[in-house]
Formats: C-alpha cells, structure tokens, sequence
C-alpha cells in the first residue's frame, strides 16, 4: 500500500504544512527524495515527518562542499549530554515541541561537572527554538539537556561550507 507522508515545518512558535508537500506518496519497496522549498522559511529549525503507515526517513543538509545526513529523532526522556563547543566552533541546539507544551532545562557545566550557568526554556505545543549553547551557558564546556514533557532535539554546527549535525536521544 502506498504511504502518503504529510511534511510539516516547526518554527518559533507555530507548526505548518509545506506547500506542495502536503501529500509525498511513497509506494511500498521505492524511495522519495524531495527538496523543502526556500520559502518554507524554516531558519534552520525542523520538518515532522507524519504518515499512519511505518517507513524510514533521513535528511540532508548541504553546502558546496559538505553534506550532513540526519536520522529520525527519537523523543528525548533522559538527561542528554553535548558540548558547547566542537573544534572551536559554537554548537547550536535546536528543540523541537511538535504536540505538546514542554519544559526543558540546560545546565552548562564545566569540566569537572559542576553547574555553572542555566537555562530554563518553555516551548509552546507545536514550535521550536535554537540555541547558540556556547552563549548562552557562559563558562561551560558542555550542556546537559533535561526534558519534562515530549520533545525531540539536534546539535549542529557550521564553518563555512563544512556543516556536522547529529539528534539527540
């Protein structure tokens, strides 16, 4: 039977469907590969993927000369641990909220573990944020991300044409 995959964009507080994605059919044993369109403005925050059949997904982000392929995220519902920095270059965060309000907290520690800065964010149902970790956790050397409600998560970074990115679980 042939799996009809509805993509949805997640943003700052608002959840939508993508134009002229509404309905990617997928018949069974082939694949599909689409592009989002620029004008989906997601601003480097997330797409849903829902279908009422299983399938498989990835995506990739590229640059002229670099490729970062991502998996499905699994709901994050254990303490997770990332840096703030990977080769010198900031890692932003992306939280991702797409059914229900969620709590989370980051705690910026240093090497020896101990917590020395916060955040506290809320997320509304159906909405996302990025966060810059290396400036908002002042002095960390990583970040422990701690989730009350369901949400899902991704780290990446960017130097000029070389991206890397990886979710959270």
């Amino acid at each position: 039977e042939t799996v009809l995959i509805k993509v949805r964009g997640i943003r700052a507080n608002e959840a939508f469907d993508i134009q002229g994605l509404e309905e990617v059919p997928v018949k069974p044993g082939s694949t599909a590969q689409f592009d989002i369109p620029a004008n989906a403005k997601l601003g480097g925050h997330s797409i849903e993927l829902v279908a009422e059949q299983p399938f498989a997904a990835f995506a990739t982000v590229q640059t002229a000369k670099d490729i970062a392929i991502v998996g499905k995220a699994d709901v994050l519902d254990r303490p997770s641990a990332v840096p703030v920095k990977l080769k010198g270059q900031n890692v932003n965060l992306t939280l991702v909220a797409p059914n229900e309000s969620t709590a989370v907290v980051i705690e910026g520690v240093d090497q020896s573990m101990k917590v020395v800065s916060k955040k506290n964010i809320s997320l509304p149902a159906g909405s996302s944020t990025t966060i810059d970790l290396a400036k908002e956790l002042k002095g960390a050397t990583a970040a422990i991300v701690t989730v009350d409600g369901t949400a899902f998560a991704g780290v990446w970074t960017r130097k000029g044409d070389l991206i890397a990115s990886t979710t959270l679980a």
